[in-house]
């Protein structure tokens, strides 16, 4: 809890490992801390008392781990078959000879190998945080003049402010390709709630020199349509499973390694997740902004996380300061790419009502009992940018290390 800002308002800071949840289990356990209602609940009367259990026998313990991680072994290679065999049927069910042409179109695309652009350098930190908005109704609404989806929209506005971020610095994009790391929910439709971590890689490889937003939007769609036929995500968690027969030992001597080659299997993660569309409470006050972070790493030194919440999408570009020192800059760029798109499918900003005139009345004075009490003042509504500038002087942290840490991810 982040107090003393602004018209009384206090900022909440939420960080989870993803290695224990993903996105949608993230927003799983942002719903259970907070409430629904603005009514704040009584607190508890008694403490909770947690029962420590007490160590094993090291001989107990080490017998215990052999068995389950040889169990563990069996089940991943099974599990691992079934899903193979499981996908090869379904790709000979839904074969389409038709779609052999877009086949060697787009393949080829997906396969080639990862051009760095201008931020793809070895992290070395410390980062910087960037934010914006957008309206949910407006992003629905392109989704359905274009025949498209919300993630498509929400991958074309990421890849036009790329561009734009590119030209900005004098970088030809002329034949290059951006490739997203989009993480994909695994959960059937009768396990939504399921927490943990379920989720796949698919990478979206999409022409950097499309400048027609109607065009690159319709571009994004032909890609991620092409590769839910493919089944990428599937491969993807299969290949995952794969990794993850290895003994645990050596994938924690090789994930470090792998981080700091000079690699680029990606230009930048993009991560999509859809949050409660209902305002959320804590302790009565209404949560008014949720601002979404996604860490950087190797040779990703700008990521991009997108949440929406209560009718709003949400933005939070993470970056390293030295890979993109101007990374506030995304917040401008994407604003006007998102015009750009609106106005391209042919959607116009309502026009404001025109407010109707009243008569002025004066206002009547409070007396004792008709003072009524004014409303709770809501918090957890203040940007990263705006509290760095509060709260550098009085708080021990960086200020690079404020930015990076003030959001709700």
């Amino acid at each position: 809890m982040v107090r003393g800002l602004k018209a009384n308002r206090t900022g909440l800071i939420f960080r989870l490992h993803h290695c224990l949840a993903d996105g949608i289990a993230g927003v799983g356990i942002l719903s259970v801390l907070l409430d629904a209602s603005a009514e704040a609940p009584a607190l508890p009367k008694r403490k909770v008392k947690f029962q420590i259990p007490r160590p094993r026998d090291p001989l107990t313990s080490l017998t215990s781990e052999f068995v389950d991680s040889y169990s563990d072994f069996v089940k991943r290679i099974l599990s691992a078959m079934t899903d193979l065999l499981s996908m090869a049927e379904r790709v000979a069910v839904n074969g389409d000879p038709a779609a052999a042409d877009e086949f060697a179109t787009l393949f080829p695309e997906i396969t080639a190998f990862t051009e760095r652009l201008r931020f793809n350098v070895i992290y070395r930190g410390p980062q910087k945080f960037a934010c914006t908005e957008i309206p949910l109704a407006d992003v629905k609404a392109i989704k359905l003049k274009a025949g498209a989806s919300v993630n498509d929209v929400i991958l074309a506005l990421v890849t036009a402010s790329i561009r734009r971020y590119c030209e900005l610095h004098g970088d030809s994009v002329k034949g290059k390709l951006l490739r997203i790391m989009v993480p994909v929910n695994l959960r059937s439709n009768t396990r939504t709630s399921e927490l943990g971590n379920r989720i796949s890689l698919v990478p979206v490889t999409i022409p950097l020199d499309i400048r027609q937003p109607a065009k690159l939007l319709a571009a994004v769609h032909k890609r991620t349509e092409f590769l839910k036929r493919m089944h990428a995500a599937e491969l993807v968690s299969l290949a995952g499973g794969l990794i993850g027969m290895f003994p645990t030992s050596l994938q924690g001597m090789a994930g470090p390694l792998a981080s700091r080659l000079p690699v680029t299997p990606f230009n930048l993660v993009c991560t999509n997740v859809p949050g409660p569309q209902v305002p959320l409470y804590l302790l009565g006050r209404k949560m008014l902004h949720c601002y979404p972070y996604v860490p950087v790493g190797g040779e990703m030194a700008v990521n991009c996380a997108i949440l929406s919440y209560n009718g709003t999408v949400y933005f939070g570009f993470s970056g390293d300061t030295h890979a993109a020192p101007d990374l506030r800059k995304l917040e401008r760029l994407l604003q006007e790419c998102f015009v750009e798109l609106r106005d391209a499918v042919g959607l116009r900003p309502p026009e404001k009502k025109k407010a109707a005139r009243r008569r002025r009345v004066a206002p009547k004075a409070a007396t004792g009992a008709g003072i009524t009490a004014p409303e709770p003042v809501p918090i957890i509504s203040i940007k990263p940018m705006q509290y760095k500038r509060e709260a550098e002087a009085a708080s021990p942290l960086q200020p690079e290390k404020i930015q990076a840490e003030l959001v709700v991810a």
